[in-house]
């Protein structure tokens, strides 16, 4: 069940991202004041954002009640916070699939290096300082990237001639044009 609706909000999430819309939030994003000049409607989009997120933060906490089957504040600690927070940051926030690949990074980390086990707060460090310098935009925008390269898009080849009666009529107007102009 945690798995479909995992799916199903990738899924809106990805087609919000590729339309009009989210193009209209990533512009909210990196100048609201922009994005308004060109008409988005900044106050309406974020109240859609914060509601969808809202709404989706709220189904994922059911089913991790459900899961659980009691929830304490003692569940929630700093660590997975930063856990998270760290998984997005490596994953590249600027996709759909960046923090999912950095969540699955950071979830194999400890398992790779279980023999160094005290030093797993060392390589995850480590891991986030690489990705910070190294790839700034996330290990997600390096996928985005190997895949664009593996299956580049074809546009299609139309062989555009031109119409030369139109051509030499509009070359003849201007040439007359021009010698009144001289004259």
């Amino acid at each position: 069940l945690a798995a479909v609706v995992a799916a199903l909000v990738t899924l809106m999430s990805w087609n919000i991202a590729r339309r009009m819309w989210g193009r209209g939030l990533i512009a909210i994003r990196d100048n609201p004041v922009t994005a308004q000049a060109v008409g988005v409607p900044v106050f309406r989009a974020k109240l859609v954002v914060f509601v969808f997120s809202g709404f989706t933060a709220g189904v994922a906490g059911a089913l991790f009640a459900s899961l659980q089957s009691y929830i304490t504040p003692d569940t929630f600690v700093f660590e997975l916070s930063l856990f998270f927070f760290v998984c997005i940051i490596i994953g590249g926030r600027g996709s759909i699939i960046g923090p999912f690949i950095g969540t699955v990074v950071l979830t194999a980390l400890p398992e790779l290096v279980a023999p160094l086990a005290k030093l797993g707060n060392f390589f995850y460090g480590l891991l986030l300082l690489i990705v910070v310098l190294v790839v700034p935009e996330g290990i997600g925008r390096v996928v985005e990237l190997a895949f664009e390269r593996l299956r580049p898009r074809q546009l299609p080849q139309v062989a555009i001639e031109p119409d030369m009666a139109r051509l030499s009529q509009a070359l003849g107007q201007r040439s007359t044009s021009a010698d009144e102009v001289r004259s």
